[in-house]
């Protein structure tokens, strides 16, 4: 319960970063993730809708190239631009 609760805090908080170096654009996260944040864009797996990320690490577990990061959004850097 506290786990759903948490997740349901961070939704909106969340910053998702794919490190294009190491991803090979399978399509993993993008079956993983079931709020759409992921897509695929001109044959590249991109974040599409990051906002919607409600920080449940599913597609970083499937990543089996390590390529997706995800921290929360410093929100004092957001408000000083």
């Amino acid at each position: 319960m506290y786990y759903l609760m948490y997740m349901s805090r961070i939704r909106g908080r969340v910053c998702i970063q794919i490190d294009r170096e190491k991803c090979k654009d399978c399509g993993h996260c993008i079956k993983a993730c079931k709020k759409g944040v992921f897509v695929f864009k001109d044959g590249e797996v991109v974040v599409e809708n990051g906002d919607a990320c409600n920080g449940c690490r599913k597609c970083g577990q499937v990543c089996v190239y390590n390529a997706i990061y995800i921290s929360l959004k410093n929100e004092e850097a957001a408000v000083d631009g």
